[in-house]
């Protein structure tokens, strides 16, 4: 830091380096770590119980191991006693800058962890977790178009105090349009009722929680042009910002949400008529619900995901809910699109999905930012009618 912001961390946690009369020294831990969360765009989430830092290139708080964070403040700390051994050689000290060159071996791991504790502590007092209550944005490759207050502006620059962590893999291009991802994907299968559906909802996962409160689930034959729009959907909101979903695993494994954590979007392909019926089902109320709650994660104890996940899902045939006495609370849950006109194999384009996303992809982000306007609005996905069916189990 600069000289004064070096002045006041000496003031609150005195010099970061102590000798004794007989030239020995030692690292003050209270410093260095303060210096360390001074120099770098890093926090510890208590709720997660993981470290995040700041990537500027990409405007993302991305998850950074606590080893990583010890190996950065190990070269960091290296850099500062080195400064410190230039100046002391610089005015002919040069039993000084030995005592200084001295103090590399104190860098153990033992005084890294404890330094990595401790900056873990000065984040303790803050309450909730920075990702809990984002803004809404739609985070682009080339900027943030903000969506608070409907039309959307648009800045080319990031911040970081949008606490980011999931970015749609396309430019905001002003006026770029999707024809054929309108015409000839959507338009040739879908109600306009069922495609302004699927707009408001891919604009508000592209922002990141599911604030609706809904799970949507796309269904038809093979080849109808579901798995495309669902290839689609995902591409549009980031790979990177979703995992798969399986019900039969919430029940049985301790670990299956912690792959959870840090991601926007789950997704099953091609689920069974029994995906609603297993014993982990229930558990989809939860994670879309905004409840939160507990994970354990393998060798890191447990943290906390708040249930704000978008899901998507896609059938080729009829799904069977296991209603257990709450039908309502799946009838407000459940949106269904219906791909229900057979394929024309003829018209079939060999990979459809990537077709349009190298055409059109830029386009369609604008068409999802059509949709996060629609949603902030008025906060709603399905402003038409019920679209869910049941079928009792038997």
């Amino acid at each position: 830091p600069g000289q004064a912001a070096f002045d006041e961390l000496v003031k609150a946690h005195h010099e970061p380096f102590r000798f004794n009369k007989s030239g020995g020294g030692a690292l003050n831990e209270a410093f260095i770590s303060a210096w360390y969360n001074h120099n770098n765009d890093v926090f510890f989430d208590g709720v997660e119980e993981t470290f995040y830092h700041y990537d500027p290139m990409s405007g993302l708080w991305k998850a950074k191991d606590k080893d990583l964070i010890a190996s950065d403040m190990w070269g960091q700390i290296r850099k500062l006693i080195d400064i410190n051994v230039a100046g002391m050689e610089a005015i002919g000290e040069k039993d000084a800058a030995e005592r200084f060159r001295g103090l590399k071996g104190s860098i153990t791991n033992k005084f890294l962890n404890s330094a990595t504790e401790m900056l873990k502590k000065q984040h303790s007092d803050a309450k909730g977790s920075p990702f809990g209550n984002r803004k809404r944005i739609i985070h682009a490759l080339n900027g943030v178009v903000d969506i608070t207050v409907p039309p959307h502006s648009f800045s080319p620059e990031f911040d970081k105090s949008y606490y980011s962590r999931n970015q749609s893999p396309f430019l905001y291009v002003p006026g770029k349009d999707c024809p054929r991802f309108k015409n000839e994907l959507l338009g040739s299968q879908l109600a306009p009722d069922d495609i302004d559906v699927i707009q408001r909802w891919l604009g508000m996962a592209i922002m990141g929680p599911n604030r609706a409160q809904v799970i949507m689930m796309i269904t038809g034959e093979a080849g109808s042009g579901k798995s495309t729009l669902s290839s689609i959907l995902i591409k549009m909101i980031g790979e990177q910002n979703f995992t798969e979903l399986r019900t039969q695993h919430l029940g049985d494994s301790r670990f299956e949400t912690s792959h959870y954590l840090g991601k926007s979007l789950l997704f099953g392909s091609d689920v069974d008529s029994s995906f609603f019926q297993r014993g982990g089902a229930s558990r989809l109320k939860a994670l879309t619900g905004g409840d939160v709650q507990t994970v354990e994660m393998k060798r890191k104890g447990t943290a906390q995901i708040r249930g704000e996940f978008n899901v998507l899902l896609n059938a080729n045939s009829r799904i069977t809910v296991a209603l257990q006495g709450d039908k309502g609370a799946w009838k407000r849950r459940l949106i269904l699109i219906p791909f229900e006109k057979p394929a024309d194999p003829a018209k079939r384009i060999p990979d459809f999905d990537k077709v349009l996303i190298h055409e059109e992809g830029d386009g369609i982000l604008n068409w999802a930012i059509e949709g996060a306007e629609k949603f902030v609005a008025d906060g709603k996905v399905d402003t038409t009618k019920v679209r869910v069916f049941f079928t009792t189990p038997t």
